[in-house]
């Protein structure tokens, strides 16, 4: 479901399927289970008795399924950044997961950087937000309602794992309109681009107005198409938000 009130149309943290409520492990279907394996394995064994070892075995699954808190049901008052935090803080490039415990905390913990700050900005039409550190490439889904950042890569070391705020452009409605003629993914906005700026690309895509002359549009081609197909053959890198 869409945010009410002027949320962003392209792609953003609330409406990501990635960052979206999850359920958790249902316990009484999980112990229906357990019966059902029980049940099946005397049919198909009808000489043989049930032992004690199979049993145990059985309930000792379903207690480590049940008390593995990643399987628990999610706090359905987190925001989208919360639940990236439970899900996925740093579980990339070899490091340690952060201990439920510890994530748990971070999730508790509404306060934010005095001074850091984190920028959203429209990647392949999707709102995103990088972080701000230094040596960390990372990004994720911005979040429209919930306006923090913590890195799933880098855990926000940097600043000794505090949140950071995220800032969104005031215009983001304008921001959508400035692109919505291209194609999804090549959907671009960085944080201080005007209007002019983006025209000004689009047009030199074409090659209209470039100071440094054509860049090969075809006649009869639009914007879109010519910077989709610019897209194709000369592929720029970014990141990629957190899924």
């Amino acid at each position: 479901m869409r945010v009410p009130g002027i949320a962003p149309v392209l792609d953003h943290a609330e409406v990501h399927a990635a960052y979206l409520p999850r359920p958790g492990i249902d316990r009484l279907q999980m112990a229906g289970n357990v019966a059902e394996q029980i049940r099946r394995h005397k049919h198909e064994n009808p000489t043989d008795h049930i032992h004690d070892k199979l049993v145990d075995s059985l309930v000792a699954h379903v207690h480590a399924v049940v008390a593995d808190p990643a399987q628990q049901p999610e706090d359905p008052a987190w925001t989208p950044p919360q639940r990236i935090v439970w899900r996925s803080a740093a579980e990339h490039r070899g490091q340690v997961p952060l201990s439920p415990e510890r994530k748990l905390e971070v999730i508790a913990d509404r306060s934010v950087h005095p001074t850091v700050k984190a920028m959203a900005y429209v990647n392949a039409g999707r709102w995103v937000v990088g972080c701000p550190f230094p040596g960390c490439n990372s990004a994720q889904m911005a979040s429209f309602t919930d306006r923090r950042f913590f890195c799933c890569d880098c855990a926000n070391a940097a600043v000794g794992g505090q949140w950071v705020e995220v800032v969104w452009p005031a215009n983001h409605t304008e921001v959508e309109n400035w692109v919505a003629s291209r194609p999804f993914d090549v959907r671009h906005w960085f944080p201080g681009e005007t209007a002019e700026d983006i025209r000004r690309q689009d047009n030199e895509a074409m090659g209209r107005g470039s100071a440094s002359g054509p860049t090969g549009g075809k006649p009869g081609e639009s914007v879109a198409t010519h910077v989709a197909r610019e897209r194709k053959a000369n592929p720029r890198s970014g990141r990629k938000a957190e899924a």
